[in-house]
């Protein structure tokens, strides 16, 4: 551009030089060397050509020189435009940063802000102003100078201003700014600074900033304040959803010390319960064979005190079982299924021939089963009774039970085609203790509830799919191998 200037300034100075001859020799100002009329018609119309040549030059040359300085203006909103460009993609980079460990994360996003913003150090805090502490969250410093958990006072960093202000602080050069008597450059000399607060759950909680040693070369502008906000922003919601996760992490200690307290608890009472069940249950047996009831309302007394006490006694003895489940040892052995499930079935022959229920078995693709005997016992006596309890009267009662083997899992079904239960609300009220989905039909509510622990101690899976009026099928998973440490 300056050769260009000093084109037309050669030109503008020949176009002038040219002026003054002709001026003068029509002034006749060379004396008698040069004898020419002042009036001639021909020197009259070279200056008036000259100057019309030199008028739309000087137009030419000034509207050359508002192209020139806005082909520079073009080229500076260019750059900025490509800074931005650059800086949005770091952005963007930073906020697509994996992992678990969120502090990891910010330190990322702090190293690439870092970079974007031309600054040396990035930092997110956690402010105290109560107790006038500040507190590194997180840090990028090239020379790991600092570390999370530092501690600084509140009131000696420019985050106070940031704070007070409630908006965007930028100093491009702390000795000749307002803040060159402030405690933080008297403290640290930081030249340069931009920090924004960080709002978690509505409330502030912190702050985003970068600082450098180095006065700005060129000051902050707008676009730097736009981008710390937004990175200001994505780090609030990062240190929000850490501060959920201790939380949930503390709830479920604390749930876990409630649940051992409450383990702790059935198991006592529903031991301390089990004799006294059994003196009940024995006591109305006695009674029943000692007295003769002649009115009908004696003998439904009797009968709904027999119900009762043969309730109690069961919900004490599956108390017992879900007790016991997490404070026994896992322990494996191969399970032969023909031989199980011909045991189960003879406990339930009566029930069965009464009801005329057909009951197919189909167990040759998986004859055996890694498991716990007891709790495989436990296990298929309750599905099997459910079948039987929630058998429907409008059609002979079928139970089907066959097992089969995937790549993942050996799996045992048990199929009926009682009333079906309405599960369109998921099945966590069919897997709660003390739930139950049909009230018609006698029951603990305890039963698919030992299942499901069961099955979850033994890291198998149990599945229920069922349609009102038609019938259930329930789905078990156990593990096709046993854990290493049990080989």
């Amino acid at each position: 551009m300056q050769s260009r200037e000093l084109e037309v300034t050669n030109i503008q100075e020949q176009l002038s030089e040219i002026l003054y001859v002709l001026k003068s020799l029509k002034d006749s100002k060379f004396g008698n060397t040069i004898t020419l009329n002042t009036d001639n018609p021909i020197i009259e119309g070279l200056a008036t050509t000259v100057n019309q040549i030199s008028e739309k030059f000087q137009k030419i040359s000034h509207s050359q020189q508002k192209l020139e300085l806005m082909n520079e203006q073009l080229k500076e909103e260019i750059f900025k435009r490509l800074l931005q460009e650059e800086r949005f993609k770091l952005l963007l980079e930073s906020m697509t940063l994996q992992g678990d460990d969120i502090r990891k994360r910010i330190r990322g996003v702090l190293q690439l802000g870092a970079k974007a913003l031309n600054m040396e150090i990035g930092i997110s805090s956690r402010i105290d102003e109560e107790n006038d502490e500040y507190t590194i969250y997180a840090v990028y410093h090239p020379d790991n100078m600092m570390e999370s958990g530092h501690k600084f006072p509140f009131k000696r960093t420019f985050c106070e201003v940031v704070y007070r202000h409630q908006e965007v602080l930028t100093i491009d050069h702390s000795a000749e700014s307002p803040y060159a008597s402030h405690p933080c450059y008297l403290d640290l000399q930081m030249e340069s600074f931009i920090g924004t607060q960080i709002i978690v759950e509505d409330e502030p909680y912190g702050t985003l900033n970068f600082t450098s040693p180095q006065p700005r070369r060129i000051p902050f502008n707008e676009s730097d304040k736009v981008y710390i906000e937004l990175m200001g922003k994505w780090v609030a919601k990062m240190m929000e959803l850490d501060l959920q996760q201790k939380r949930l992490i503390q709830q479920n200690e604390e749930l876990s010390s409630v649940n051992e307290q409450l383990d702790s608890f059935v198991y006592t009472v529903s031991h301390d319960l089990k004799l006294p069940a059994i003196n009940v249950t024995n006591m109305i047996q006695i009674l029943k064979g000692r007295i003769q009831i002649e009115d009908a309302m004696g003998s439904q007394a009797l009968e709904i005190l027999e119900k009762s006490g043969n309730q109690l006694q069961r919900t004490v003895e599956d108390l017992l079982v879900v007790s016991r489940i997490k404070h026994t040892a896992i322990q494996y052995e191969e399970i032969s299924l023909k031989e199980i499930l011909s045991y189960i079935l003879e406990d339930f022959k009566d029930t069965i021939e009464e009801a005329n229920v057909a009951v197919h078995v189909n167990i040759h693709r998986c004859k055996t089963l890694d498991f716990s005997r007891p709790y495989l016992q436990s296990i298929l006596h309750n599905l099997i009774s459910n079948a039987l309890k929630y058998r429907s009267y409008d059609r002979k009662p079928m139970i089907y039970i066959q097992s089969y083997q995937t790549d993942l899992h050996k799996v045992i079904e048990i199929t009926d085609n009682g009333i079906g239960m309405d599960l369109s609300k998921g099945t966590e009220k069919l897997f709660a203790m003390f739930k139950r989905l049909h009230d018609h039909v006698e029951g603990s509510g305890v039963g698919m509830h030992i299942v499901k622990k069961i099955m979850n101690k033994y890291n198998g899976s149990v599945e229920v799919e069922s349609i009102v009026g038609q019938g259930t099928i329930v789905r078990l998973k156990f593990r096709n191998s046993l854990p290493e440490n049990l080989h």
